[in-house]
């Protein structure tokens, strides 16, 4: 049998003894449970480079290639941490308005009840901030400031642009939250 396959009979003496598994898969086994446990405890964020220095912290020897196949093998792929932006400030020195609004987010009329309210969007320069004046009767937006930062004067120009292109009367409701700005 050992001719018709061209194998030596020592190789496969040799390797029915080990029944199979090379040392250098028993290694490879070992190795992709301590790649599992430093990539679940990560929260399955890390990626081969960082659970490569991880693992070379504990004192592990073996290339960041090896560790990317190996990940790659036990389909281990490291899930990006989702951004988001901190936009709510708030400052407990500034007293608490009742909410008027109640969620009631119908308007009888344009000009009456106006929201307001401020996102970050990420962009590949960083973050936008970007601060939006809408009527609920018309649903439409009619007012937007945006900038790099986040001052606290950023809804307060959504809403100055707001009063200057709509000319709303007197007597209108404005709902913001709690925050800063």
């Amino acid at each position: 049998m050992c001719k018709a396959f061209g194998v030596a009979r020592s190789g496969y003496c040799r390797w029915r003894s080990q029944a199979g598994i090379t040392q250098h898969a028993q290694a490879d086994a070992e190795l992709t449970e301590q790649i599992r446990t430093v990539f679940e405890h990560s929260g399955q964020t890390y990626a081969a480079p960082r659970v490569y220095a991880e693992l070379k912290a504990q004192g592990l020897q073996c290339s960041r290639r090896r560790m990317a196949r190996l990940m790659r093998a036990a389909q281990l792929s490291a899930k990006p941490a989702r951004r988001r932006a901190q936009t709510t400030q708030t400052d407990g020195q500034q007293h608490c308005v009742g909410n008027v609004l109640a969620r009631d987010f119908t308007a009888s009329a344009p000009k009456r009840k106006w929201l307001v309210d401020i996102t970050g969007i990420w962009t590949d320069e960083g973050w936008l901030y970007l601060a939006g004046v809408l009527d609920l009767f018309s649903r439409r937006l009619v007012g937007s400031s945006m900038d790099e930062q986040m001052p606290d004067e950023l809804t307060q120009e959504a809403l100055e642009m707001a009063i200057l292109q709509r000319r709303p009367p007197d007597q209108r409701l404005h709902h913001a939250d709690q925050a800063s700005q």
